[in-house]
């Protein structure tokens, strides 16, 4: 059977494309492409144990919602290959691309591409300190997570500067939303809440899953009641935040136990 979509594979021994003959080495990316061109992309990052490739089901759902997804036919293809042996640990990015095309076009022959980079996990920290950002974010697209992070850098690197690892992120109402490059869970009250509809994540969806949460808004003059707080993603797991600007914050026992339990269900 004709395959009218590809596959891109890129890790650190070199570059495949997935085509009618199979895997076959490329140098690089189309630059016509309209997801490098105009950001037209989803993507998700799986987190690769020992060669595994974890929640791999949960990321490719996620990633069929995105408006690319009709113009992909290979779920079937990909859910396999997904369950290859990558050789270590890291983090494996794919990418859903409107394909080629003008800026205005209907969704046709989408990409695909996986890119594989090796990561130290024994190298995370124990625990983030996080600042609190000043650059207003927008409301995130219907895309799902893109690679559009401009605001997030810039909120990242101006924490970076003052000595923080993260930042958190507040949006044109002064809501908070999230982290620079993370999903966040507070508990304020004696009660664990997450902000709403920021970023769709794995991890995310994980850890509501196995404890009571709250969805709703915090504004920022309400931060100052934040009492413990952790970060998610599929690089990071889970990682409490000890310090909230000029403030410690209280090491919760249960961000210990979310994160025995996440070592165990993969």
């Amino acid at each position: 059977m004709e395959r009218r979509t590809s596959l891109t594979a890129t890790n650190s021994l070199g570059v495949w494309i997935y085509g009618e003959r199979g895997f076959e080495a490329v140098t690089g990316i189309p630059l016509t492409d309209r997801g490098f061109r105009y950001g037209l992309h989803s993507f998700e990052t799986l987190c690769v144990r020992a060669g595994r490739a974890e929640f791999a089901e949960a990321h490719l759902a996620l990633l069929k919602q995105s408006p690319w997804a009709p113009g992909f036919s290979e779920w079937d293809y990909v859910h396999d290959w997904l369950r290859r042996d990558f050789s270590g640990d890291g983090v494996l990015r794919l990418y859903l691309t409107a394909g080629e095309g003008g800026l205005t076009a209907r969704v046709g022959e989408s990409r695909l591409f996986a890119w594989f980079e090796p990561r130290d996990f024994s190298r995370l920290p124990e625990t983030v300190s996080v600042a609190l950002a000043t650059i207003p974010v927008g409301p995130q697209p219907g895309a799902g997570k893109t690679g559009n992070y401009y605001v997030n850098l810039a909120a990242l690197d101006t924490a970076k500067e003052r000595g923080f690892d993260e930042a958190l992120l507040f949006d044109a109402n002064d809501d908070l939303v999230g982290a620079c490059l993370a999903n966040g869970f507070y508990r304020r009250n004696g009660q664990w809440f997450t902000p709403p509809g920021f970023r769709p994540g794995v991890m995310r969806q994980w850890v509501m899953g196995q404890i009571p949460v709250e969805v709703r808004s915090l504004p920022r003059a309400e931060v100052a009641e934040i009492e413990a707080a952790f970060l998610t993603s599929s690089g990071i797991g889970v990682l409490p935040v000890a310090r909230m600007e000029n403030r410690i914050l209280e090491n919760d026992p249960l961000v210990t136990q979310l994160q025995a339990s996440r070592s165990r269900e993969k």
